[in-house]
């Protein structure tokens, strides 16, 4: 069976879901890593050594979401190349963001290095958790990484040449500007997280703890809606690449509506299991463990109540990012900040603790929001461009 998904023919929602499956099982497998070595620390060491991952979650996803919202940008443009029929622009295309990768991947490696403790303190993490418990995932990324690059040698189509490695600046310049502003998205995401994290590591080591279990729960409930992100992406960007608008209205249609029944899914399953689930992260027999369950629960069950504006946030940000247009996704991540930031440093004082349980759904929803005037607009001006 070929590994060249070309999406340029066929039934979209087949087409999506196809794409989609592989990436959840992965995404699954990955979460599943998580959520076992949180399960390890919270049973092992206690409700302290919990607190302790969560402390630091944000601080990794930063680091994470800027290495993403590279090689997503970077995908975009292969993909329209993909579509177009532009091979050698496409392997010139994947010959460069490899080079840019590695060095943004160095890069960022010595800035972390160099402000994780800083960045504890500023986050304001208490004293008592600040030595707690880190799980390696370096030697598993990098098998990854391995089989990946041996599949990719292996596939004619992308097998690369000499000249492909030599420097073009303006494939260079045209990846920057696909890739920059959805790294910045990222970056404007993760800060209004930090934010929204220093106001819950005011709250207490309980309440952390709490937190904590859910957003390794919520890893679980992300993960199919990431992947059907990264499917509407390709799908959208090999279509506008091929100028095939129509069929790119049709698997926007689709991927609504596959959208909402895996948010409908997952949420009857949190709410009718979310209970036993949580309370895999907890050790039962601390004093502790029945407030951190509630704490944990009533996040969980806002968070999945409002799921479906998740899936759709990503379903329309990543039709924008396919067809190339990566500032209105930055300024939904900019809506996102704005929303945490809120909810931490002004709804936290004014209405309490409460507020932070919906700092999270109300993100996406403003995010969503906004991305969906952004698709429509879009849309119309595509529309206008092809009739002339």
């Amino acid at each position: 069976m070929s590994r060249v998904k070309d999406m340029t023919s066929g039934k979209p929602a087949k087409l999506l879901l196809l794409f989609s499956f592989p990436l959840i099982l992965g995404n699954l497998g990955q979460q599943l890593y998580m959520i076992v070595d949180a399960i390890i620390v919270g049973q092992g060491v206690g409700v302290e050594g919990l607190a302790a991952v969560g402390a630091t979650d944000w601080t990794y996803w930063l680091a994470l979401w800027v290495i993403q919202g590279t090689t997503q940008g970077f995908g975009i443009l292969i993909a329209q190349y993909f579509g177009e029929g532009s091979r050698e622009k496409m392997r010139k295309a994947i010959a460069m963001s490899i080079g840019l990768c590695a060095g943004t991947g160095v890069l960022l490696t010595g800035i972390c290095l160099l402000i994780a403790r800083p960045m504890l303190r500023l986050l304001q993490t208490p004293e008592n958790i600040f030595n707690g418990a880190a799980a390696a995932t370096v030697i598993a990324q990098f098998i990854a990484f391995l089989y990946c690059f041996t599949v990719l040698r292996r596939m004619e189509l992308v097998k690369l040449q000499r000249k492909d490695w030599h420097v073009d600046r303006m494939m260079i310049k045209r990846l920057f500007s696909l890739a920059l502003p959805l790294v910045l998205q990222s970056i404007l995401i993760a800060a209004g997280g930090m934010v929204l994290q220093s106001a819950i590591n005011r709250q207490g080591f309980l309440f952390l703890a709490g937190f904590t279990a859910t957003n390794k729960v919520y890893g679980l409930l992300e993960s199919s809606a990431i992947s059907l992100g990264y499917a509407m992406t390709t799908y959208v960007a090999q279509n506008y690449g091929a100028g095939l608008q129509q069929r790119i209205r049709q698997g926007v249609k689709s991927g609504v509506g596959i959208a909402v029944l895996f948010s409908v899914g997952v949420t009857i399953l949190m709410i009718l299991g979310g209970k036993p689930i949580l309370s895999l992260f907890i050790d039962t027999s601390s004093s502790n463990a029945p407030k951190v369950l509630e704490i944990a629960y009533q996040y969980l069950f806002i968070m999945s109540c409002l799921l479906c504006a998740l899936y759709l946030l990503y379903v329309f940000r990543s039709t924008l990012q396919g067809m190339g247009n990566t500032i209105i996704p930055m300024l939904s991540g900019l809506m996102e900040f704005l929303a945490r930031v809120c909810a931490a440093l002004i709804g936290a004082r004014i209405w309490g603790e409460t507020v932070l349980f919906f700092a999270e759904p109300g993100a996406w929803i403003a995010a969503a929001v906004l991305l969906v005037f952004g698709c429509i607009w879009k849309f119309r001006k595509e529309s206008r461009t092809f009739s002339d």
